[in-house]
């Protein structure tokens, strides 16, 4: 015999979850008889997901346990302003009017208001407690908003207002759609040399959620020029550029996929649609929760692509006017400059519909944009009865029916009526 010793053992799994704890008390020397016991904590299956909903919608939050032990399993729902303040209380859910399911598996949060943002979790427990993942509950809106009227200064007061740098100037107008102005009474010029506009957020993620979206009005000088930053927060969460002579939008998000475990090979969505110098173009960049990224031309899809993989949402400057490298010395040197106007700037913490950015553009000119197939956006949601893929269904369509009516295109012939 030796010196009498206790031991306490904790396990947890590879998210850091209790499953179980054990507990010997004898000789140092004597650990040839030493067998444990281990305490059988509730096993959580599948985690709440986080929600971002628009107010007035519902959030639901879900989890899947099992239990090691004979008996049911009892949920309690629990709500957390900010795990990462010291002091915040938890409060436990109780169901009302609004909130259904507080002590079951799955709860339900109607009527989501901005007092709901904050942090969801599940207390599981067969006498011995197991908590799911904290996750995030936010509600739609505009994150940020440069008019770029005249100045960088970000509307929402977030203080993240850009400063100019090297041939970067702000252009005036009538506040009518102009040359020089697309919406209000100024926007951003960059000299496709030096120029760009730098919002520094250094320490602050893109959005509040692992959602996204962007959108601008675009009006290039130089659509010759190459890979040219027009609004990016490189190597950190997304670009938008004008890539190659054919004008056209390229955007990229740094995804956490298991394809880009360093964030350095971003998955890109090319559009299709070219820009033209000296006109006015209104681009739009989503990125969903699922992976799916999406970019619109002038309220219409353009191209998406599934990436399977959520985005970095990583911090660092956001550039309007040029990319920045995050390799050369010194890191922060912008490079690809673009050469051209850059007008109302907005990012969303969500990714916004096709009915979403049809509308907006509707909402900036009038006119009215086409719903295109998610599947294959060079064809209208209406699917054949459009004829002619003008997004409506009429009697021209009804003509180029009529004129191939009774046509039979069988072989051999004779299996033609």
């Amino acid at each position: 015999g030796g010196n009498s010793v206790a031991v306490i053992l904790v396990t947890s799994d590879a998210t850091g979850q209790i499953i179980g704890t054990a507990a010997y008390v004898g000789d140092e020397g004597n650990w040839a008889g030493l067998t444990i016991e281990t305490a059988e904590f509730p096993v959580i299956t599948s985690q709440p997901v986080a929600q971002v909903v628009a107010v007035g919608d519902a959030a639901q939050f879900s989890v899947s346990a099992q239990n090691p032990l004979a008996g049911d399993l009892t949920y309690q729902w629990a709500y957390d302003p900010d795990p990462d303040v010291a002091g915040d209380e938890v409060d436990l859910l109780e169901s009302d009017a609004d909130i259904s399911g507080s002590d079951s598996n799955s709860v339900t949060i109607a009527n989501v208001e901005l007092a709901d943002e904050g942090y969801y979790f599940c207390k599981v427990s067969n006498g011995l407690l197991s908590e799911s993942n904290k996750v995030l509950l936010r509600t739609q809106k505009m994150m940020y908003y440069w008019p770029l009227d005249g100045d960088g200064i970000e509307d929402g007061g977030s203080g993240f207002d850009g400063v100019l740098e090297g041939g970067a100037t702000f252009l005036a107008g009538s506040g009518d759609p102009n040359e020089n102005v697309r919406v209000g009474t100024g926007s951003l010029y960059t000299d496709g040399v030096d120029g760009v506009l730098r919002i520094t957020p250094v320490d602050t993620p893109l959005t509040d959620s692992d959602e996204f979206s962007v959108t601008l009005w675009v009006s290039p000088d130089n659509v010759g020029a190459d890979w040219t930053g027009i609004v990016a927060r490189h190597q950190s969460s997304f670009i938008i550029i004008q890539q190659n002579t054919a004008g056209r939008i390229r955007t990229s998000t740094f995804n956490t996929g298991p394809e880009n475990p360093l964030d350095t090979d971003p998955h890109p969505s090319t559009g299709e649609e070219a820009m033209a110098n000296g006109e006015w173009t209104f681009v739009s960049y989503t990125h969903a929760a699922d992976g799916t990224v999406s970019v619109f031309v002038n309220g219409e899809l353009d191209d998406n692509e599934d990436t399977g993989a959520g985005f970095v949402n990583g911090v660092g400057s956001l550039l309007m006017g040029a990319l920045e490298s995050t390799l050369a010395d010194p890191v922060g040197l912008p490079y690809n400059f673009f050469e051209g106007r850059i007008d109302d700037v907005k990012i969303y913490n969500y990714a916004l519909s096709n009915n979403e950015v049809a509308k907006a553009y509707y909402d900036y000119t009038g006119i009215a944009a086409c719903l295109r197939d998610p599947a294959d956006p060079d064809v209208s949601t209406i699917g054949l009865a459009d004829a002619n893929n003008d997004c409506q269904v009429n009697l021209i369509d009804l003509a180029l029916a009529a004129a191939s009516w009774l046509e039979c295109n069988l072989v051999p012939d004779t299996a033609c009526p």
